[in-house]
């Protein structure tokens, strides 16, 4: 993996993401079949299929569904397994990708820092899997458009991905430009065709 690509939730690359100046994507973090689920117990798999099959139908009523079911087996998996274990971890991913998916953007982005630092925390700053999620949280926070909370956000993510990918990665980089932008009054990208609700209540 390098940090030229962004990596859907479990690993489809889209190449060149990371352009000179890079577009919103829409298809951002799709998730292609119910065959492609997070690291999950076997007790739990089940269940975490039926949470991608209702994130990926897009369809309000199953997101709900699957956030709730998510913050279900969060609770279960992280008493079981404890806060750090990667079966926990994965959960969480799952669920910034949920709230991603519903067009609550923040609420994503910080699932994302979040699960970020676990696997920095456990597997090192420069392991696949924290790179992958710090490459989630960077492209999600491209979909936030209150400038307020974008640059809030960004300023949090922005020390986290010089950690992972090095500060002159093309993604820190990206960053800087963009921080700068929203300090000069710049308004945050709106990507096409994606629902924003970040002012729903999300747990």
């Amino acid at each position: 993996m390098t940090t030229e690509t962004l990596y859907r939730p479990w690993g489809t690359p889209l190449p060149d993401f990371w352009a000179t100046e890079p577009a919103p994507q829409d298809a951002l973090l799709g998730m292609g079949t119910s065959e492609t689920v997070p690291d999950a117990p076997p007790a739990y798999k089940d269940r975490v299929v039926r949470v991608v099959r209702h994130t990926a139908s897009g369809d309000p009523r199953q997101l709900d569904q699957a956030a709730a079911e998510g913050e279900r087996l969060d609770e279960e998996i992280t008493a079981e397994y404890g806060e750090d274990h990667p079966h926990t971890v994965s959960i969480r991913e799952l669920r910034g990708w949920v709230c991603h998916t519903a067009g609550l953007h923040p609420s994503a982005v910080r699932w994302y820092l979040h699960t970020t630092r676990s696997w920095a925390r456990t597997a090192g700053a420069d392991s696949p899997q924290a790179e992958a999620s710090a490459l989630r949280a960077a492209g999600i926070w491209q979909h936030v458009t209150d400038t307020a909370e974008a640059a809030a956000l960004g300023a949090e993510l922005r020390p986290l991905l010089a950690e992972v990918l090095g500060a002159h990665s093309q993604v820190s980089r990206f960053m800087h430009r963009r921080l700068a932008d929203l300090d000069r009054g710049a308004q945050p990208m709106t990507p096409k065709g994606q629902p924003d609700r970040s002012a729903r209540a999300v747990s």
